[in-house]
């Protein structure tokens, strides 16, 4: 996007606007990363929630800088489908930045707002973004990024991203969308048994507790990762996360940490073992080495460690890629990898 603004004052300001949370990085025309910010944008709500959202941020961003956008909130049942989410989202974030700024269509590249002709490249695109800005950089790789709702699973090679999916139905199809996350997936949505001690128990249908509540009791949730209220509207506490983890079992929690974390344990072991299962598949796909670097992104990228490790693969955290990085924001620039890639794309 050009501007007549001389290039040594250029500062570049990606948004990566999902249906949950608003992620934003600033960085400078050297490459240093400035700020990274990350506050819940709860769009099925309505897109008024962006503008709270983009309010919340704005605040801390000078005027005058080169903004890229990117986004998967399209898919937000407040839209009556993707096309109008799209457009309804450019909109608005047309109407908050008062001004023209870029759009990451994928395979196009990065284009004007008032350009944009196909939906469909700018759909769901912040996988691609992330994927393209590390195949630029690691000669072989797959990306995990374990995000608070999903996990995607880009594997790139000789500069290129290796996926057969295009869309989050086709990604989903192949393995490389897991619609798992480490803080909003329901209990439910994991599995409707779990093996305790060799006993297969049956868990209830219901939306008594998520994933947070798993990772939380076990130690595992990071620090601002679970940004929405519980599912019963109680405190986020080790005591509450049990009483919730019991209750999808049809149990009141008798004050035994223990047994709650031995439950926590399966639920995560199942969780993390269908991520594991997505990688290995993707990795025998697309022939990759055995030496192949996972890099891992998102606010779950410690449990991403866990399991390459698990594997045998070697790890490498996101933020270990970013240069002259304030270690105080290595963990939310692994959180908001996509907000930094986009940005970093159009400099």
């Amino acid at each position: 996007m050009n501007t007549d603004t001389p290039r040594q004052s250029k500062t570049y300001v990606g948004w990566d606007i999902g249906g949950a949370h608003l992620k934003v990085a600033r960085i400078l025309s050297d490459g240093s990363i400035e700020t990274v910010l990350q506050t819940a944008c709860p769009l099925w709500q309505g897109i008024d929630k962006l503008e709270e959202a983009y309010h919340s941020v704005c605040d801390t961003l000078p005027t005058n800088d080169i903004h890229v956008v990117t986004m998967t909130g399209e898919l937000a049942d407040s839209f009556s489908d993707r096309k109008q989410g799209v457009y309804r989202i450019l909109d608005a974030m047309a109407h908050l930045l008062q001004q023209s700024f870029a759009v990451y269509t994928g395979n196009e590249g990065i284009v004007n707002n008032e350009a944009i002709a196909d939906i469909e490249s700018v759909a769901s695109r912040n996988w691609q973004a992330t994927g393209e800005w590390l195949a630029e950089r690691c000669r072989e790789g797959i990306l995990i990024d374990m995000g608070s709702t999903t996990t995607d699973i880009v594997p790139f090679k000789s500069g290129r991203i290796k996926v057969q999916g295009d869309n989050d139905a086709t990604r989903m199809r192949y393995g490389e969308l897991i619609y798992s996350g480490i803080s909003r997936t329901p209990i439910m949505a994991i599995a409707d048994r779990f093996d305790i001690d060799g006993v297969s128990y049956p868990i209830m249908a219901e939306y008594f507790a998520t994933i947070a509540d798993v990772y939380r009791l076990l130690g595992e949730l990071p620090e601002d990762a679970d940004l929405y209220p519980t599912c019963d509207n109680a405190a986020k506490t080790m005591d509450g996360s049990a009483k919730r983890i019991e209750r999808m079992f049809g149990c009141d929690w008798d004050g035994d940490m223990r047994t709650a974390r031995v439950k926590a344990q399966a639920i995560a072991k199942v969780q993390q073992l269908s991520i594991s299962r997505a990688l290995s598949t993707l990795l025998e796909r697309n022939r990759l080495s055995e030496r192949v670097c996972v890099i891992g992104a998102g606010s779950g990228y410690k449990i991403v460690q866990c399991i390459a490790e698990d594997l045998g693969l070697q790890f490498m955290p996101y933020h270990r890629l970013l240069n002259n990085l304030p270690k105080h924001l290595e963990d939310i620039a692994c959180r908001c990898a996509t907000a930094i890639a986009v940005a970093d794309l159009e400099r």
